[in-house]
């Protein structure tokens, strides 16, 4: 694991900075199962609910879940 850098090194960064600097890079496609149940799902519209089976939806903790409950995992 890298050190950590004390905040004093780098908290002009934060104080002088003149603009912002941002870059999204993305590909030109993403893996998709095209041949699969989920994609005509999808291209027709339906809606999907949580499915806790997608590691995802395992991953990312749902809306009635708030900040102050522990994750569902």
């Amino acid at each position: 694991m890298a050190p950590l850098i004390p905040f004093d090194a780098v908290a002009h960064y934060f104080e002088d900075f003149e603009h912002i600097a941002w870059r999204l890079e993305t590909q030109r496609s993403y893996a998709v199962d095209r041949a699969g149940e989920r994609w005509e799902r999808w291209r027709a519209g339906a809606a999907f609910g949580y499915e806790p089976d997608v590691p995802w939806h395992f991953a990312i903790p749902t809306a009635e879940f708030s900040a102050s409950q522990p994750s569902p995992r």
